[in-house]
């Protein structure tokens, strides 16, 4: 007779999800190179392409993003904590720019469907 049942022995065995970006629509080749420039490039974190990304997209699906105006104050000026759209499409463009020229292209083309998509 096992001393733990098999369930909770098994849930001790579970890894940790690794918070890299994973966005629907994007090849696996594509998603592997933004992990290893996450990795590898100091002013980015796990994830955080794929955060620049939503909000990227939460902007463009705002109707009245055109009133808005970044640095007055009524936000929290951390990119990290409330974060500015346009330093999201900012990072996705320098995220493009160093990525290999394939997935560079893939980026780009994935990011100018989805402002096409929500284009007013």
């Amino acid at each position: 007779m096992p001393r733990r049942r098999p369930l909770n022995a098994r849930q001790l065995l579970q890894l940790p999800v690794n918070p890299y970006s994973a966005v629907r629509g994007m090849s696996s080749r594509l998603l592997a190179d933004i992990r290893v420039l996450e990795d590898d490039d100091p002013t980015l974190w796990q994830g955080s392409v794929e955060r620049a990304l939503r909000l990227w997209t939460e902007y463009l699906h705002d109707p009245h993003r055109h009133l808005r105006a970044f640095g007055t104050g009524t936000r929290c000026e951390l990119y990290e904590c409330c974060g500015d759209p346009l330093e999201a499409r900012h990072l996705l463009r320098r995220a493009a720019n160093r990525l290999p020229t394939r997935t560079a292209k893939e980026l780009r083309r994935f990011v100018a469907r989805t402002a096409e998509r929500h284009a007013a």
